[in-house]
């Protein structure tokens, strides 16, 4: 093997410095996140947030708006499915089992 010229060195430093660079980079998180921040807990929990807006009611039928959506027993939001609408609670069904939202008086003056 021949001698290393000057361009293969530096080609080599190069080379070196990137995959130190990259490697560094891997084990840093976001500064302005939360300490014990983990980006897919958050999408997840995310994903389960819902928050209950409004009923409206009839004698025909009942709907509600969940996160901006006008939902009928039977639809889906998320991974939940809508089991029943009554005048002040929504009751559903998800991964976790049954819960239920429920209206949150607001008065306004």
């Amino acid at each position: 093997m021949g001698r290393m010229n000057k361009h293969g060195l530096v080609k080599v430093c190069l080379g070196l410095i990137i995959l130190f660079v990259n490697s560094a980079n891997a084990d840093l998180r976001d500064p302005t996140q939360p300490s014990g921040y983990n980006s897919e807990t958050a999408l997840a929990k995310i994903h389960n947030d819902l928050t209950l807006t409004a009923i409206l009611t009839s004698p025909q039928r009942n709907i509600a708006i969940i996160n901006g959506e006008l939902l009928n027993v039977g639809d889906k939001i998320g991974k939940f499915k809508i089991l029943k609408i009554s005048s002040q609670t929504v009751f559903l069904e998800g991964p976790g089992g049954a819960m239920d939202l429920t209206l949150v008086e607001t008065f306004i003056k």
